[in-house]
């Protein structure tokens, strides 16, 4: 699955049968926000660095930064290994 195609990801109805509502309803206003921007014209870096730089002081808060660093730190090994692109550096 590309992380960019939001389309491919299941529709809120389905991830409501099996996580809570309140889940599925963030799940449905965070794709709306994507696609807005996304026909709004705005460039899909922008909308990811927002997102990050919005996500992690709350993730910090909630977790602490040593358990944070290291969820993404084992999410971006998992990446580069499993990336199709894993060969290819961007900077």
């Amino acid at each position: 699955m590309n992380i960019d195609d939001i389309n491919g990801l299941p529709c809120p109805e389905d991830i409501a049968e099996r996580v809570s509502a309140e889940h599925a309803l963030v799940v449905a206003e965070l794709r709306g926000a994507l696609a807005r921007c996304e026909n709004g014209g705005i460039d899909k870096a922008t909308v990811n660095a927002v997102l990050i730089a919005e996500l992690l002081p709350r993730l910090v808060d909630a977790y602490g930064p040593l358990g944070v660093a290291g969820v993404l730190g084992q999410l971006a090994a998992h990446v580069a290994q499993s990336h199709p692109g894993a060969t290819l550096t961007r900077q």
